[in-house]
């Protein structure tokens, strides 16, 4: 297995999900199926039974687990079911072909996903899909611009910031452990597309899909019909715009002008203004739609998501132009009904160039679709409104970077993908390592009464702005180890996985600064410490003393 794909825990190697997933590929992976045979409750002993199998060119494996309270750790008791982060199933993935569903996408193609490291977006195969029919209970995240529905355990690419951050840092995190100085990052930049296009090529298109015209005609001649020929113009009537049109479209066309008429508009009567039609060429257009691999603006979808950077950068300038608004001198507002595939292709050039989008809306004239393009690609956890939402079907895919973008009844934004399914692979591929997901320190495990039990606690609506600050804990003066263990004994297993679990996800400290700390405080790294001394620092560490 690669070694990017396995980490060290306390002196052993743990494979990660996606290393897993990367193995069995390499490994013919054909499918993978999981079953949640029984679901905890109280008539059953809340014992929760699972089954997955992997098929493989090797052949299938198969792997059955069990959890109830009695067989796994404290951390772990939130999560029996290990369906951990996922969204409803209306979500729909950016693929290369446009925003898909669950059921219209294959493993191995190609998706968007957001590289946390990097803040940027890149395109990388489909590892896998989980899809759970059972109804499970979710929380919806909601504020005036972002309105989202996930599993409490879904994560989100956050900006951390507080005094005690030094300096910004972009993590994941749970739905129920943000914070009100947590930042989630909506959008970020996409890498480029391979697409030949030009920027003036792609200017052109994006003026034709909201402001132009393209149709066929078939032309007579000798008695003959020649053709089809493809014929597209530009119709403008803003003058700021004119000089830009001439210059996009030079040699390749030509401007006709139509005198001023009167519009009725029933209480009253407007004169408009000159009406400018700009005309391309037909063996230029010919060539335009051939280059860009598209037959109409049905597929637009499909091509924006190839272009260079600077392409697409072009094209969603000439969209905003023609049928973009700008409000107060703020921010863009877009609004597009009138061709299939239009408004969609400008959601995703949006998102593939950092912009973040509001909730959609429909204009109180004419019943128009309306998308307005938000200043700023982040969301402020302070404003959001988290309340429990309505138990539902759920799914997320898979993909290397932990992320992918997603599109909610209109709200895109970047967020977190599913773990589950580890043992069956693990099986399957035999890398003779454990999964890091079979382990209480997995990523998605949370402490003794952390923050899934929170959650479950909390009112039916709440405001994080709202949430009480937890009572610092007393600074502890650095203490000199006992010659011999002291009465209660050294910590759990359990305790030693807390601290470094607490300490990676909510103070970003790497194992060795862990060990630095706790030897400062108390003499002794954690695995080392009494019972008394890693309460104290679990309870230090969650009340970020440190």
């Amino acid at each position: 297995m690669k070694r990017e794909f396995l980490v060290e825990r306390q002196g052993r190697s743990f494979a990660l999900y996606a290393g897993l997933l990367d193995e069995a590929h390499a490994q013919g992976l054909k499918s993978i199926r999981t079953q949640l045979l029984q679901t905890p409750s109280p008539e059953n002993g809340h014992v929760a039974v699972c089954f997955a199998e992997v098929t493989t060119e090797k052949g299938t494996f198969t792997g059955l687990g069990d959890a109830s309270p009695d067989n796994v750790s404290r951390m772990m008791l939130p999560h029996l079911i290990r369906m951990a982060e996922c969204v409803p199933l209306g979500a729909q993935i950016l693929t290369r072909r446009g925003w898909r569903h669950y059921d219209e996408i294959t493993i191995g193609e190609e998706v968007l996903a957001y590289d946390v490291e990097a803040d940027l977006c890149r395109w990388t195969p489909l590892l896998d899909v989980s899809v759970y029919r059972d109804e499970y209970e979710t929380v919806r995240l909601q504020s005036r611009s972002f309105d989202v529905i996930c599993t409490p355990n879904h994560t989100w690419p956050v900006h951390k910031t507080g005094r005690r951050v030094h300096a910004p840092q972009r993590v994941l995190r749970k739905a129920c452990d943000l914070m009100t100085s947590d930042r989630i990052i909506v959008a970020a930049p996409a890498e480029e597309g391979d697409s030949p296009l030009t920027p003036r090529e792609a200017a052109l298109l994006g003026w034709l899909a909201t402001d132009g015209t393209v149709s066929e005609r078939l032309v007579p001649y000798g008695g003959r019909q020649y053709g089809p020929y493809r014929r597209a113009f530009i119709s403008q009537s803003k003058p700021h715009y004119l000089d830009e049109l001439r210059t996009l479209v030079g040699p390749d066309g030509h401007e006709e002008v139509y005198e001023p008429r009167l519009r009725d508009f029933g209480n009253y009567v407007s004169t408009c203004l000159p009406q400018h039609k700009f005309e391309l060429t037909a063996g230029f257009t010919r060539e335009l739609f051939v280059k860009a691999g598209i037959d109409g603006f049905a597929d637009l979808p499909a091509l924006v998501t190839q272009l260079s950077g600077a392409a697409r950068t072009a094209m969603l300038d000439a969209m905003l132009k023609r049928d973009g608004t700008i409000a107060r001198g703020c921010s863009w507002t877009f609004g597009q009904k009138a061709k299939p595939g239009v408004t969609e292709a400008f959601t995703i050039l949006s998102t593939l160039c950092g912009y973040a989008l509001g909730k959609p809306r429909v204009s109180t004239i004419g019943d128009v679709p309306v998308r307005q393009v938000r200043r700023n690609r982040l969301v402020c956890a302070n404003y959001l409104s988290i309340t429990a939402g309505e138990p539902q079907p759920v799914w997320c895919p898979t993909t290397k970077y932990g992320t992918w973008v997603m599109n909610l009844d209109g709200c895109i934004s970047i967020t977190g993908n599913t773990r589950a399914k580890a043992r069956a692979l693990r099986d399957a591929v035999n890398v003779g390592v454990t999964a890091l997901e079979e382990l209480a320190e997995a990523d998605e495990a949370s402490e003794p009464g952390g923050a899934a039990a929170r959650l479950r606690e909390r009112p039916a609506e709440f405001s994080r702005a709202e949430e009480p600050t937890p009572t610092p804990a007393p600074v502890r003066a650095p203490q000199t180890p006992a010659a011999a263990p002291v009465s209660g004994g050294l910590a759990t297993p359990n305790q030693v996985r807390a601290i470094y679990s607490i300490a990676r996800d909510q103070l970003s400290l790497d194992e060795s600064q862990v060990d630095e700390k706790a030897v400062a405080l108390y003499g002794a790294p954690p695995a080392e410490l009494t019972k008394k001394q890693a309460s104290d620092f679990i309870t230090s560490l969650k009340a970020r003393e440190l």
